[in-house]
């Protein structure tokens, strides 16, 4: 439920706690994110990243956010409320919601989502070097994903601005990998950047797609030269 009532900034610093508190971490550490639970992890890289996160796999994760209110029975609840100020209400949801038809206010009003994306005029040199210090970022799209809507969020795709429901930009013809907003365009470039699938709703992978496909990431280079 916290989760769910918490605001993202409430969240990454209850994380940032955690870790710091774990003396087998302090030499940096291989995250696995669970939906929402990846932008935590990716706001600690950007924003905090001591230790350091060497390799990130984000598994149906809403990286450009998500434009519906998410197929789960405690949203469900809350979303009439939510709607009354959809940027502004003091849960989680709030950080990544983006309305494809208003890029002004959601520039203006979301105080999460649009900052560690460095979408904002004034960028954040930060951001983006410390995401380049990752040596894999895995991102992870469930093929029927119901929770996030667009699904392609998972793989930083999203629908193009006013076209909501309509055309979703892929994360190599959006604007952010154009200009390397957050070193994704670089990651790319330099192999360390990976798009996976499963077939399946939201987070609903096999054991058997794990080993083969996850497990490898953590032996070494998983069979890949490191830049």
């Amino acid at each position: 439920l916290a989760s769910i009532l918490e605001p993202m900034d409430h969240q990454l610093a209850e994380f940032a706690r955690a870790v710091r508190a774990h003396p087998q971490l302090t030499g940096g550490f291989d995250a696995v994110g669970l939906s929402q639970g990846n932008l935590v992890v990716r706001a600690y890289i950007e924003r905090i990243n001591d230790p350091p996160v060497r390799r990130f796999i984000s598994i149906c994760g809403p990286m450009e956010g998500i434009g519906t209110c998410p197929m789960n029975p405690l949203y469900q609840a809350i979303c009439p409320l939510w709607k009354l100020d959809k940027y502004g209400a003091n849960i989680a949801f709030s950080g990544y919601w983006k309305d494809a038809n208003n890029k002004e206010e959601y520039l203006s009003k979301n105080v999460f989502l649009p900052d560690i994306n460095n979408e904002r005029a004034a960028k954040n040199a930060t951001y983006k070097a410390n995401m380049l210090r990752l040596e894999r970022y895995v991102l992870v799209e469930a093929t029927v994903d119901t929770m996030l809507v667009p699904r392609e969020t998972s793989h930083h795709g999203f629908w193009d601005w006013g076209d909501e429901w309509g055309h979703v930009v892929p994360l190599e013809a959006s604007a952010g990998f154009e200009g390397d907003w957050i070193g994704l365009r670089t990651l790319a470039a330099t192999g360390r950047l990976e798009k996976l699938t499963f077939s399946g709703d939201h987070l609903r992978f096999t054991s058997e797609w794990w080993t083969k496909n996850i497990l490898p990431v953590f032996a070494g280079d998983g069979g890949r030269k490191l830049p």
